[in-house]
């Protein structure tokens, strides 16, 4: 039963997110192939006379980097605003009294949302990769780098760095880290949701206060561990041990996320066990 509600929620999710997508991939494209049939690639840096075709690519570029990036403005805004109407109308609205009446406890119906909505932030995230991609013509800017040696020193030094062992459990800890500081954002949504449903009136201006001072409470109590973690490392950091510092306060972070996520969590699964109020 879960199941079928996640792909529920994922399908109709989709059904808004999905435009943006394809409207974003389709500026990235059309720029590309712009870009390839201009011949940009074949001038060359000391002498590059355009073509009127030329002048009119790059002006036409103007227009399409604007277009993107409104395009990804509006697909920030999109999530952000389907996490608050599809959480609230699935367990608060007219829905919710289907989802409620599920054969699933509370924990189940907030933690199959959490994950639907992560899934949505991670396919947002690798959209906006690709779109980048497609639009930005990193060629360019590499066949002007590819003839400076200082380039190539850093790609060098960067893989020297790369191949150190003691880097892969700091990529680890930071990935973990953004993904439960996005669980945590999420969450905090839900909390601003749900303490918004208390009240009979007013919900929107309640959810927007809500929301604000979790995230200061929580913001707080972040900058008190930064401060902690400085004062506990400083013969660390006079010594210049890079790695110790950057382990200890990866796991600090870590920590800090998941420990904001699972009061967050049992916030929300208390509010909608014992206070839950359908409209």
């Amino acid at each position: 039963m879960i199941l079928k509600m996640f792909k529920y929620d994922f399908m109709d999710i989709g059904k808004k997110l999905i435009p943006f997508y394809a409207a974003s991939l389709i500026v990235s494209f059309i720029n590309r192939i712009l870009i390839t049939t201009a011949g940009f690639d074949s001038l060359s840096i000391e002498n590059a006379e355009f073509s009127s075709y030329q002048h009119f690519v790059i002006q036409f570029q103007f227009l399409l980097y604007f277009l993107f990036f409104v395009i990804i403005f509006g697909i920030t805004i999109m999530t952000v605003f389907i996490i608050i109407t599809r959480y609230h109308n699935s367990v608060y609205g007219n829905e919710g009294y289907l989802t409620n009446t599920l054969p699933l406890n509370s924990a189940q119906i907030i933690f199959s949302k959490l994950i639907n909505f992560l899934a949505w932030i991670f396919i947002s995230g690798i959209v906006t990769m690709i779109s980048v991609v497609a639009l930005v013509p990193f060629e360019l800017f590499l066949k002007i780098l590819i003839n400076d040696t200082e380039f190539y020193n850093f790609i060098i030094n960067a893989g020297k760095v790369l191949s150190d062992p003691k880097v892969f459990p700091l990529i680890i800890m930071y990935l973990l880290s953004v993904f439960f500081s996005q669980c945590g954002k999420i969450l905090t949504l839900f909390l601003s949701v749900s303490i918004a449903n208390l009240f009979k009136g007013n919900k929107i201006v309640i959810g927007i206060f809500s929301y604000m001072g979790i995230s200061f409470l929580t913001s707080v109590i972040s900058s008190f561990f930064t401060f902690f973690f400085v004062m506990t490392n400083q013969n660390n950091f006079k010594d210049g041990l890079l790695f110790p510092i950057l382990n200890n306060g990866n796991i600090i972070i870590v920590l800090f996320n998941l420990t904001v996520c699972v009061i967050l969590f049992f916030a929300v699964y208390f509010l909608h066990k014992n206070k839950l109020d359908l409209e």
